[in-house]
């Protein structure tokens, strides 16, 4: 699953526009305003990513009106994509995809990412905003597409469902 290409090509965009001030560096209130609004599109893809993977995998079948509640009822369950919370959505196919997903992602590198780049979009929306810089953002960005394909292998796992 690939969900994060606008986020990177953004992320990629902005790179080639901003030039650093006379300093070297780029201007701390510039940085801070593009890091908040990128911590806002990046949760925005994660969101529709996630939410795409569960709906895809579960309104696979014939009746259009079953799909449709599927697609309305996962956006209603998953409210929150913290880690915890998708594990906890993931309980509702069965434990063991739960387990599975947890496993690949507990207590990793990339999970640590993730939570960060979710935190920093609750701050940015609730708060006064993250203190992320862009080099944070890149590097916490590219471990969020392990989290995504977690997401994927634990719905695919080879439990029974």
């Amino acid at each position: 699953m690939s969900g994060l290409a606008r986020s990177r090509n953004f992320l990629d965009l902005l790179e080639q526009e901003l030039r650093p001030g006379p300093s070297g560096a780029l201007s701390p209130l510039l940085e801070s305003v593009v890091v908040n609004y990128l911590l806002t599109v990046v949760y925005s893809d994660l969101e529709q990513a996630i939410r795409s993977e569960i709906v895809n995998h579960s309104a696979a079948g014939p009746d259009p009106r079953a799909n449709a509640f599927i697609t309305v009822a996962v956006g209603r369950i998953l409210r929150s994509i913290k880690c915890s919370e998708i594990a906890g959505v993931l309980g509702l196919f069965d434990e063991r995809c739960k387990k599975h997903f947890q496993e690949l992602v507990n207590d990793t590198p990339p999970q640590v990412a993730y939570n960060r780049i979710v935190g920093g979009r609750h701050e940015q929306a609730h708060s006064l905003g993250s203190d992320m810089t862009l080099g944070d953002f890149k590097a916490d960005l590219e471990h969020c597409q392990f989290v995504l394909d977690a997401v994927a292998a634990a719905i695919r796992c080879s439990c029974e469902h």
